[in-house]
């Protein structure tokens, strides 16, 4: 969701982890050391990176294009329950439970990042067993976006429901006005209201100046009136 040029060059793509994510606020010998154990890869436009069920097969980094996260309702329906950003990293809970994936992450459009291998994270651990700070604070971080989500859907009023949670993309793009790439839909499958509840509070967002929509997009205009409106 935040505006980047296209990486497709490895050391392009460890420079930027270095500098947004988890990566950033870890010490510079474990960043070194985990761009030593990666590997660049790319997915194309709905292709997963995983499923859930899969055994974990190490964990991913990712610096452009975008993510879904995905979950399935009691009906078995898969839907989108986050969306990622630039220097989002995730797949450590299934590695250190021993678990298979507990939700389903897919490329919403071509996107570049780094995998570090299952086999890979386990000679880190074995040779450097204090990197596993670094980890447990990838996991904390993960655990609080997932609560920040979850207190979300506590919300009440659909207004401030759907207000905040622009807000909250619009924060992690990093710059206001960044396009927010995600349809309507999509939109109220994250905040589990009805799609036309969710166009009728667009619409009036957008008859306030707070934010326009586009094809597949919300572009966040005013980010502390959205912020007002969300607590209106």
């Amino acid at each position: 969701m935040q505006k980047v040029k296209k990486y497709n060059d490895f050391d392009e793509v460890c420079a930027f982890l270095g500098r947004v994510g988890w990566l950033a606020e870890c010490p510079r010998s474990s960043r070194d050391l985990i761009f030593g154990s990666a590997r660049l890869v790319r997915f194309a436009e709905d292709e997963p990176v995983y499923r859930m069920g899969d055994r974990s097969d190490g964990v991913y980094g990712f610096v452009d294009g975008g993510l879904q996260i995905m979950l399935p309702r009691d009906n078995q329906e898969i839907v989108p329950i986050h969306l990622s950003e630039p220097g989002f990293w995730v797949g450590e809970s299934a590695f250190f439970s021993d678990s298979t994936r507990l939700v389903s992450v897919v490329a919403t459009r071509p996107t570049v990042g780094l995998h570090v291998p299952r086999a890979s994270v386990i000679e880190l651990l074995e040779s450097h067993p204090d990197i596993i700070q670094d980890f447990y604070a990838l996991s904390h971080r993960n655990l609080a976006t997932a609560l920040k989500l979850l207190a979300n859907l506590t919300i009440a009023n659909s207004t401030s429901r759907i207000a905040q949670r622009l807000v909250y993309y619009d924060e992690i793009a990093g710059k206001c006005g960044a396009p927010i790439r995600l349809t309507q839909e999509d939109l109220a499958n994250l905040v589990a209201v009805s799609l036309p509840t969710v166009e009728r509070v667009l619409r009036g967002l957008g008859d306030a100046g707070a934010v326009e929509t586009g094809r597949g997009q919300i572009r966040v205009l005013d980010r502390r009136k959205l912020i007002s409106l969300s607590y209106g």
